[in-house]
């Protein structure tokens, strides 16, 4: 809606728009570095109503760990350790 006036006035939210969107409002949201001599750990997360997402990657020098509910590869990818029916089931789909 647009206001018109001689002089500015403060932006007030309409109650019924909270009401619609209440279910979306991002409530809390966190991310953290931490490293350490042997370690790097990373976590994001948020909290929308009663739904808490949460993401993680944790490296050490033998290991990296990819905690989340998706992770998105873009690029070619190869998996050197994999058993042979492995390579062949992920090279089929």
């Amino acid at each position: 809606m647009v206001e018109k006036a001689t002089k500015p006035s403060e932006y007030a939210i309409n109650p019924k728009d909270l009401e619609y969107y209440a279910d979306d409002v991002v409530e809390s949201a966190k991310s953290e570095i931490k490293q350490t001599t042997d370690s790097i750990s990373l976590e994001v997360s948020k909290k929308v109503g009663a739904s808490e997402v949460i993401s993680k990657i944790n490296q050490s020098p033998e290991s990296i760990t990819i905690d989340a509910s998706k992770v998105n590869l873009i690029g070619q990818v190869t998996f050197n350790m994999l058993d042979t029916s492995t390579k062949n089931t992920i090279t089929t789909l």
